[in-house]
């Protein structure tokens, strides 16, 4: 089948309504950043657990210009704005913007190829669908765009379909809560909101990254409120109107634990082996706390070992009793990393389709 392109030229611009929303989250982020070092010191909080560790440290190595490109997208002018997905590569690793190369589409195809490939047999509401606009260029798939960023995200909706995650979600009768700890641009963040419509997802990341997730959450997620937290008034974490979305600086990851919220799923992909070991320690201790008894942690990550970085899952094993390897049908292997849940108390009433698992108790 000949599918064509979504290119620039064809997608609906930011309205003056949305970029007055960006302008607005702009600034709140900016204040959070502003007043970060002065918020840990008078919360007399670790600095080495507080501020951007390894890759996603100020002046990283690693060549992450994500603080770089931060400054640029946080002076909200509506060029940028609009164009928010093209400059992305921080959380992706992947130039969307060479797409705009017609010398380039050639290579690109394999994403095309790969997403129909895998969407073959799982359920409509698990099939990845952006829509075209904040620059989302790609191959157009029934009016979506599909590019690597979307083939990524679609690999992990697999592996939490058909490890029985997500069909163990919309069996509860309540409200449930998702907790995205690394959000990225909140590319997965979106999918998960809508096959949990009534759900209310917390995001938390690094400030520098929550303005893109904010902005890109803000713009394609209208309908959903949004709560941006800065610190004060910490009982609107416990208590979130309806279809809610909460962003939350990775500073004050100790209010939303000390809150006594309990977690359905915490989700972390590919930066848990990029953050430091300290860092990672606070968050799994945290995560293990908030899950409880029947919550589950789906994370997918490298061993980054070999660059001066962390294997991640070498860490989590010491916090929790029960892990169980993903190994989806549906392709043969993960783009990145390797695939896994967490649990306290195993893994009862979760029904994999997998033919292929490993459980292993600690």
């Amino acid at each position: 089948m000949n599918y064509e392109r979504i290119n620039l030229n064809e997608m609906q611009s930011v309205s003056s309504a949305e970029f007055a929303l960006a302008i607005n989250i702009c600034k709140q982020i900016a204040n959070i950043v502003s007043s970060r070092e002065e918020t840990v010191k008078k919360r007399m909080l670790n600095l080495e657990i507080a501020l951007p560790q390894n890759r996603w440290a100020k002046h990283s190595i690693s060549g992450n210009d994500i603080h770089d490109i931060y400054q640029l997208v946080s002076l909200a002018k509506y060029e940028i704005i609009n164009r928010l997905r093209l400059y992305c590569r921080p959380f992706t690793g992947y130039f969307l913007r060479q797409e705009l190369n017609a010398e380039n589409l050639a290579s690109t195809r394999v994403w095309l190829d790969n997403f129909l490939k895998i969407t073959k047999s799982i359920p409509g509401h698990m099939i990845a669908r952006f829509p075209p606009v904040l620059g989302e260029i790609g191959w157009n798939v029934s009016g979506n765009p599909v590019n690597h960023d979307v083939y990524v995200i679609q690999e992990r909706l697999n592996c939490l379909y058909e490890s029985g995650i997500i069909d163990y979600l919309l069996k509860k009768s309540y409200k449930i809560r998702i907790l995205e700890v690394g959000s990225g641009y909140g590319g997965l963040a979106r999918c998960l909101k809508e096959i949990f419509p009534a759900s209310v997802i917390y995001l938390c990341d690094i400030p520098e990254s929550l303005l893109f997730s904010a902005l890109y959450l803000g713009i394609t997620m209208s309908d959903s409120d949004q709560f941006i937290y800065d610190g004060t008034g910490a009982s609107i974490l416990q208590n979130p109107p309806d279809n809610q979305l909460f962003f939350i600086p990775n500073f004050l990851f100790g209010n939303l634990k000390d809150c006594g919220l309990g977690f359905d799923l915490v989700v972390n992909t590919l930066s848990f082996s990029e953050i430091s070991e300290k860092q990672l320690s606070c968050y799994a201790e945290g995560i293990s706390q908030m899950l409880g008894e029947d919550g589950v942690l789906f994370e997918q990550n490298q061993n980054n070992e070999s660059i001066g970085l962390l294997n991640a899952k070498t860490i989590l094993q010491r916090y929790f009793s029960h892990r169980r390897s993903i190994r989806p049908d549906s392709f043969p292997a993960l783009t990145q990393g390797e695939a896994d849940m967490w649990s306290n108390l195993g893994f009862d009433g979760l029904s994999p389709s997998l033919k292929s698992e490993q459980t292993i108790d600690y």
